[in-house]
C-alpha cells in the first residue's frame, strides 16, 4: 500500500500531530507535479498539503475490501453527496504551486532563454539595454 493511503486517515482527521515523513512529502511532491531534486525550495507545499485539513463536512472512507483485501480511500461530504477519489484540497495545493512557479518566472524572466542569460551579462549588451 503506498505511503500517503497507509497514514491517509490519521493524518487528516489529527493534523496538529501528524508529521509526515520525507518519503511522503517525496510522493506527495511528485503527485502535484513538483520535482523534490530539482523544486526544493517548493517542497513546503507539498508538507502543508499533506498537513491539511478536511474542509467541513468532508470525511474519508474506504471503499469495501476487493479480492486481495485491498481498500481504497476516498472522500465524501455528507453534507452534499459529493464524492472525490482526491483530497478535496489538493486542487488548492495544485494552484499554489501554480502560483508560485508563476512567481518565481516574474523573478527570473530570462530562465527559459538560457542564451539570452549569457547575452546580458556582456557590458556592451546590457549597458545597451539600459540606454534603450
Amino acid at each position: 500500500m503506498p505511503l500517503l493511503q497507509r497514514d491517509l486517515l490519521f493524518r487528516r482527521s489529527c493534523p496538529s500531530r501528524y508529521e509526515p515523513t520525507p518519503e511522503q512529502v517525496s510522493e506527495y511532491a511528485q503527485w502535484l507535479g513538483i520535482d523534490a531534486q530539482k523544486d526544493q525550495e517548493l517542497l513546503w507545499i507539498a508538507q502543508a498539503g499533506l498537513k491539511d485539513t478536511l474542509p467541513e463536512h468532508w470525511k474519508p472512507c474506504k471503499t469495501p475490501s476487493d479480492e486481495v483485501g485491498f481498500n481504497q480511500i476516498y472522500y465524501f461530504n455528507f453534507k452534499t453527496g459529493e464524492s472525490t477519489w482526491d483530497h478535496p484540497c489538493d486542487k488548492y495545493w495544485r494552484n499554489v504551486l501554480a502560483e508560485e512557479r508563476a512567481r518565481a518566472e516574474v523573478r527570473s524572466p530570462w530562465s527559459s532563454c538560457p542564451n539570452m542569460t549569457k547575452q546580458l551579462t556582456r557590458p556592451a549588451v546590457r549597458a545597451k539595454l539600459l540606454v534603450s
